[in-house]
C-alpha cells in the first residue's frame, strides 16, 4: 500500500482498519471458555458451571513455535475485567490462576462456591481496584491478599465469616471506612449465632507491635553489642528485620528465634 497517495483522513482510516484486523487475528489465537463471553478487555462468565478451575483463555494452536508469545502475553495483559458468577465447582482461587492477567482492574467472583483464596493469588495483579467476593462460603480472608493493592472497593455481601482474629482486620477497615466496607452489613458466626461484624469483641486480638532494644548506640572499638528486635501480639506475629539500613562496618548475624537479633563485632 503506497501511503504517499493517501489523504491524511484516508491513511488514518486504513491504519486503524489494519490494526483492527491484527487485533482480531491475535484474539483468534485464544479460545474463550465455553460458558463465558469474551472481548479484548473482558471475560464475563455468568452461566452456571461446575468447573473446578478459574477460567483461562486457551491457545487454539498448541503446536505454536513460540514466535507469538509476546503477543499472547499482551492479550492477557489487556484483560481489565473478569466477572464470574454461579460457578458452583470453583472452590479455590490458586496462586497461579491470576498471574497472567497482569493488567486486571476489576474482579468479581460471586454466588459461587469459593471457600479458599491462596495467599499470593493477587501477587501479579497490582492494578486491581475493585474486588467482589459476595455470596461465597468464605469463612476467613487474609489481609495479606490485599496489602499491596490500592482498593477502592471490596464487596463481601452475604459472606458470613467465623468470628475471630483472622477477620479482625475487616472490622478495623469498617471502622476506618476503607474500601467501602463501612457501607456493607457484614456478619460473623460466633459459634452460637450470627452477629454483626461491627459488634465482634475478641479480647485477645492484640495488634502486632515491634520494638528495638537500642535505637542509637555508641560502642567503643573492640567491644560487643547485641541489638534485639522483638515482636509481640496475639496471635504471635512473624517478624522480619531488614538490617541493610544499619550503619556498621562489621558483619551481622541474625538468629531464627521469634525475635531477630543482630550482633556486631
Amino acid at each position: 500500500m503506497d501511503l504517499s497517495l493517501c489523504t491524511p483522513r484516508i491513511c488514518w482510516w486504513r491504519v486503524l482498519f489494519l490494526l483492527s484486523i491484527f487485533q482480531d487475528y491475535l484474539s483468534s489465537m485464544l479460545d474463550c471458555p465455553p460458558t463465558c463471553s469474551c472481548s479484548p478487555t473482558e471475560i464475563h462468565c455468568n452461566k452456571s458451571d461446575n468447573g473446578k478451575f478459574f477460567p483461562l483463555l486457551a491457545l487454539q494452536d498448541p503446536g505454536s513455535n513460540g514466535n507469538n508469545s509476546n503477543s499472547i502475553q499482551d492479550l492477557f495483559k489487556n484483560i481489565t475485567s473478569i466477572h464470574i458468577e454461579n460457578w458452583t465447582g470453583l472452590q479455590t482461587l490458586r496462586d497461579v490462576d491470576m498471574e497472567l492477567y497482569t493488567g486486571l482492574q476489576r474482579l468479581t467472583i460471586m454466588n459461587s462456591n469459593l471457600r479458599l483464596i491462596q495467599a499470593r493469588a493477587f501477587a501479579q495483579n497490582p492494578h486491581l481496584r475493585y474486588i467482589n467476593l459476595s455470596k461465597n462460603p468464605l469463612t476467613m480472608l487474609s489481609w495479606q491478599l490485599f496489602q499491596n493493592l490500592q482498593l477502592s472497593e471490596l464487596r463481601l455481601d452475604d459472606v458470613v465469616f467465623e468470628c475471630g482474629c483472622d477477620v479482625r482486620w475487616i472490622q478495623l477497615w469498617q471502622q476506618r471506612r476503607v474500601a467501602g466496607l463501612h457501607r456493607q452489613q457484614l456478619y460473623c458466626y460466633s459459634g452460637v449465632s450470627r452477629i454483626p461484624l461491627r459488634n465482634m469483641n475478641i479480647s485477645h486480638c492484640d495488634l502486632p507491635r515491634t520494638s528495638v532494644t537500642h535505637r542509637n548506640v555508641t560502642v567503643v572499638e573492640g567491644a560487643n553489642i547485641t541489638v534485639a528486635c522483638n515482636g509481640s501480639g496475639s496471635p504471635l506475629p512473624e517478624v522480619d528485620w531488614t538490617v541493610g539500613g544499619l550503619h556498621s562496618i562489621n558483619t551481622h548475624q541474625v538468629s531464627n528465634s521469634t525475635s531477630g537479633r543482630n550482633r556486631s563485632k
